[in-house]
């Protein structure tokens, strides 16, 4: 691997990713300084803005890429085949993902359940949160992290691509957690949750699985649970519940993905998704074909 594709790989990532992160931030701006108002949509206000937001990072990618043939998703990962398989198994791994986390910080006394009740906002969340996994998997994963895997290798494109998932983080709003607090918070993130969702690409080598993960991840984590996802408060939930401060406990305000007990499940994940990489094709979750030909490259 010569040094001129190690630095052009890392070259088009930074441009990349400083391009996205800004015209994001530029389009909730104008959006605001406009006075765009998607409120008459209702529950679907939010999936809309962040559909706006896809829109823009596959155009973002097409010009990056230099691409704009129509083979351009399906080399990002997003295939038909083996989908509906890959992303129920990637919805049933993190909903027992969030859930072992939960669970495993209620038993450190850091989540407490303040009320029940059954809000019909929070399946309005199972759509947004689809979303949003497409549009966080299609950036870190399908142009992210295999532009990086072809200019550094496998080991450190997941590495570094964890570590940018992770601190990209760093501009959500968190309910004014100080920024070191934050930053520790996106450290734990990038092995938590980045790990995994790479992994999950790899093993599949479709964006699918990592999609199904994410998904079941954000919605079980926030609507169901009540908890913060990643610094934002939902506000709507089945579970009405409190977080207690700290990584030890129940990671406050950022949510459960700054907590040991977060840590501790989502390398677990990692482990278990990279044992069980050969499995894939018998799983159904990769073709046999498609194994042999990533082999031979």
């Amino acid at each position: 691997m010569d040094r001129w594709t190690i630095v052009w790989s890392l070259l088009r990532v930074a441009i990349f990713f400083v391009l996205f992160i800004g015209l994001y931030l530029l389009l909730f701006q104008v959006i605001a300084a406009t006075g765009i108002d998607f409120r008459f949509l209702g529950s679907m206000a939010d999936t809309v803005q962040e559909l706006i937001v896809l829109v823009m990072a596959l155009l973002l990618i097409c010009v990056c890429s230099g691409r704009f043939d129509t083979k351009l998703l399906a080399d990002l990962g997003l295939k038909n085949e083996r989908m509906p398989a890959n992303l129920l198994a990637g919805f049933v791994l993190g909903a027992i993902l969030v859930v072992a986390i939960i669970g495993g910080i209620f038993a450190l006394g850091g989540y407490r359940v303040q009320s029940v009740a059954l809000d019909p906002g929070v399946f309005s969340y199972l759509i947004f949160f689809l979303v949003v996994a497409v549009l966080e998997e299609v950036v870190f994963r399908g142009f992210i992290f295999s532009t990086l895997e072809k200019g550094i290798g496998t080991t450190g494109g997941v590495i570094v691509a964890s570590l940018i998932f992770g601190f990209a983080h760093m501009i959500n709003p968190a309910n004014g957690l100080p920024f070191f607090d934050k930053a520790f918070s996106c450290l734990v993130l990038s092995f938590e949750s980045g790990l995994p969702l790479n992994l999950a690409f790899l093993v599949s080598r479709n964006l699918w699985l990592p999609i199904g993960i994410h998904w079941a991840w954000n919605f079980f984590e926030g609507p169901v649970f009540g908890a913060y996802v990643s610094g934002h408060d939902l506000g709507t939930a089945l579970v009405h519940s409190r977080l207690e401060p700290g990584f030890l406990l129940g990671g406050g305000l950022f949510g459960p993905e700054s907590s040991l007990s977060g840590l501790v499940f989502g390398v677990l994940l990692a482990c278990l998704i990279a044992r069980f990489k050969d499995l894939a094709p018998a799983l159904g979750l990769r073709d046999r074909e498609q194994d042999q030909d990533q082999r031979s490259q």
